[in-house]
């Protein structure tokens, strides 16, 4: 009986709160009634979302039925209790009360959302009746009703039966009004659900999983609330009402199905405020009081990272396609015969992961920023004997056979680019190691019809850069620097991506092409000191979507190329983006406990290493002080967490340290005779210097060393890019 008049207690307090959104029930839902035990399920979203019990407790007891049922000298405290008691009593729940209220320090949630999960909650029913709770209870409270015998009487009626929700709509004259919140416009057996990716003070990050249950395909289009100005979106056609906060999103052509009994995904981040950094900290004269989570001492030094570094580069002799192979003995030639099919030797190149597809935005992108930490670095390559500048030449070389710049170098009409070699399903259908290979492999390209301005900015910067990095070579230098200009000039003369189609999702572009044309301009000024491509480059980037609460990686180069513009030229408004993005970085990502910055699931380590490699290139500007120092430590907190400074005491590091990995989803380092993905048990050659993706959330135990799991233990040569430049910073700047 108690714990009914605390339902219908908390059901007054719901009604004259905030009213609930679909969103926020959602969020709550998901995190707190699917997570078990209730230590899990409640300290995980009140600790995300700031709770303050003593604000509800003070709330509810300024209600008159509170004051009629607890007497006078009840407390806080006691009200505390109460809900514990009462409400989130589970067994498994071995901490309890002591355990989440010792998360609970800061108040954000909205008060009705709590109690409407008090409400759906309290009886400690199944998951399905927990759902259908939630539906009514939502629908109950956003319309108002204010019948405490008609919400008893319904949190009675709702059984695990989906039916009886309708049911029950019908009974009480109520109307399901969240499809104005949540919509699905075709298909309404879809199952919309939403994580978030990452929150900080002025903005969030979203994941969005669209589950389809039924037997049937179902062309998805959803609208959701979303409390934010979406400022970038990824694997879905979007639109956006600022005024209603509404998104409507559609699947790309490789996700716009939901598969029968299965998933699509997509996601973006928002900004909730809006930050002047008009003025930075040095301008304003104040002390960088950015602070990191505290992690253990590390041991690594100079010889360690030396060791590293050349492990790193010799993940790039593995991934090459036709070889020479000389430390990587155990890699045999493959795809000798790519381009045939189009009259032209394409042979060469890496491989892009552990598949055998060779894909030239990502190859572009990864030698860029090879390239880059070499001209920022170089005296850290010099105990590699030129194996780093063996690595780029050989990925140079075969980026300049797949373009075919036509005879008139001002014109660039009948200028093509071989962009791909590989059938992205054929290839991905086979389990087995390159020189097993069988299948067709069509060459694709794109012209000035088919354009695709991604891959041509990519290439320019690759081209550019290498000119840079491997100047002492004159003539190939000179020769990296007019085919950066022509394929840069096609790039920019025939803007659009209508002929970048078949990497099938695989290497989207989601971001545009601006932020390629501009990374590609800026790298040409430096080499060319022609100040159009500079103008080029600002004007690209004023265009170019938005990063600054992501990371610079093979789709987005916006930070990247924001951090050299500044470089060149010391503009403030450069200088204030890169405060922001660092800051957000170092303060306002979600942290696991021993250290790690998490961004996102897939390759979260890919993420953490590269923005340390650009933290690292941004100190060296720098030279000294305080934002040095929190950069330069900062870097290496990443580097060295992923070196084995970790709860689990591990290296992600194939071949590297304590404990590392040893089942990489990598076909060549299995070799599986039988072509099957789980025969031989383990790998059978050590995939030397690979970063694995790593943990799949801000947990830092969400690993496992299991090849089957690509999202945690694939290996890609983006992925080791900006880990090989951060490891060279540190190896340079004595750290």
């Amino acid at each position: 009986m108690k714990k009914i008049i605390l339902i219908l207690m908390f059901l007054t307090l719901v009604l004259q709160a905030t009213t609930p959104t679909t969103e926020n029930v959602t969020k709550l839902y998901i995190a707190t009634f699917e997570r078990a035990p209730d230590s899990a399920g409640l300290s995980y979203w009140v600790n995300d979302s700031g709770l303050s019990l003593e604000g509800i407790a003070q709330s509810f007891f300024d209600q008159d039925e509170t004051k009629a049922t607890y007497p006078e000298s009840a407390t806080d405290g006691d009200f505390i209790n109460a809900i514990y008691d009462n409400l989130f009593n589970r067994s498994a729940d071995s901490d309890g009360f002591n355990y989440w209220l010792e998360e609970i320090t800061q108040g954000k949630i909205e008060k009705s959302v709590f109690i409407l999960a008090v409400v759906t909650g309290a009886l400690g029913d199944d998951e399905s009746i927990l759902k259908n709770k939630t539906t009514i209870g939502l629908i109950f409270a956003t319309q108002g009703n204010s019948n405490l015998e008609d919400a008893k009487n319904i949190m009675q009626d709702i059984d695990a039966d989906s039916s009886s929700v309708s049911t029950t709509l019908e009974n009480y004259n109520l109307t399901d009004t969240s499809s104005q919140e949540t919509t699905i416009t075709t298909g309404n057996a879809l199952v919309v659900s939403k994580t978030v990716n990452a929150q900080w003070d002025g903005g969030f990050c979203d994941n969005i999983i669209i589950s389809n249950p039924t037997d049937s395909d179902i062309l998805w289009n959803i609208e959701i609330p979303v409390e934010g100005n979406i400022y970038t979106l990824w694997n879905a056609n979007y639109s956006y009402n600022s005024t209603s906060k509404i998104l409507t999103a559609s699947g790309v052509e490789w996700n716009k199905i939901a598969k029968a009994n299965n998933t699509s995904e997509f996601g973006y981040c928002a900004t909730t405020t809006t930050t002047d950094n008009t003025n930075t900290q040095e301008e304003q004269g104040e002390e960088d009081t950015t602070t990191l989570p505290t992690i253990g001492q590390s041991d690594f030094t100079v010889a360690d990272y030396t060791e590293v570094l050349g492990l790193s580069l010799q993940f790039y002799e593995a991934q090459r396609s036709s070889g020479p192979f000389t430390l990587v003995y155990w890699r045999e030639a493959a795809g000798l015969s790519d381009g045939s099919d189009v009259g032209v030797d394409l042979s060469g190149g890496w491989f892009d992961a552990g598949d055998g597809v060779k894909f030239n935005l990502p190859m572009a992108y990864s030698v860029t920023m090879l390239n880059w930490s070499i001209i920022a670095f170089g005296d850290a390559y010099l105990g590699q004997g030129g194996y780093g500048e063996q690595q780029t030449y050989y990925a140079l070389d075969y980026l300049l056979k797949t373009y075919n710049q036509g005879a008139d170098l001002s014109n660039p009409s009948d200028d093509s680019i071989y962009y791909q070699v590989g059938n992205v399903t054929a290839d991905h259908n086979f389990w087995g190691p390159p020189q097993d290979m069988t299948m067709d492999r069509p060459t694709y390209s794109c012209t000035s019809s088919l354009k695709c301005s991604e891959v041509a900015g990519e290439m320019a910067a690759a081209f550019a850069s290498g000119a840079i990095a491997l100047a002492s070579n004159m003539h190939y230098a000179a020769t990296l620097i007019e085919k950066a200009k022509k394929v840069y000039l096609y790039g920019k003369t025939y803007q659009g991506n209508n002929g970048y189609t078949a990497t099938e999702g695989a290497y989207t572009s989601y971001s545009g092409y601006n932020d390629e044309l501009a990374w590609g301009a800026v790298w040409l000024y430096l080499a060319t000191n022609e100040e159009s491509y500079l103008n080029d480059a600002k004007s690209f980037l004023s265009s170019a979507n938005d990063s600054t609460y992501w990371a610079h990686n093979w789709d987005n180069v916006s930070n990247g190329t924001r951090l050299l513009l500044y470089k060149i030229t010391k503009e403030s408004q450069y200088k204030s983006s890169l405060d922001q993005h660092f800051d957000y970085w170092m303060s306002g990502i979600n942290y696991t406990s021993g250290g790690l910055a998490f961004l996102n699931e897939w390759g979260s380590l890919r993420y953490a290493s590269t923005t340390a490699f650009l933290a690292l290139v941004y100190a060296q500007e720098l030279s000294s002080g305080l934002q040095y120092s929190s950069l330069v430590n900062f870097a290496r907190s990443q580097i060295d967490y992923i070196l084995g400074d970790n709860p689990r005491n591990s290296s992600y590091v194939i071949g590297y340290g304590l404990n590392p990995p040893i089942n990489p989803h990598h076909r060549a380092s299995h070799n599986s005779s039988t072509h099957s993905i789980s025969s031989p048990t383990n790998n059978e050659f050590i995939l030397n210097g690979a970063l694995v993706g790593g943990p799949k959330s801000a947990n830092d135990f969400d690993y496992q060393d299991d090849r089957t799991d690509y999202i945690a233990n694939e290996v890609a040569t983006d992925y080791n890019a900006g880990f090989t430049g951060a490891v060279a910073g540190l190896i340079e700047l004595g750290e």
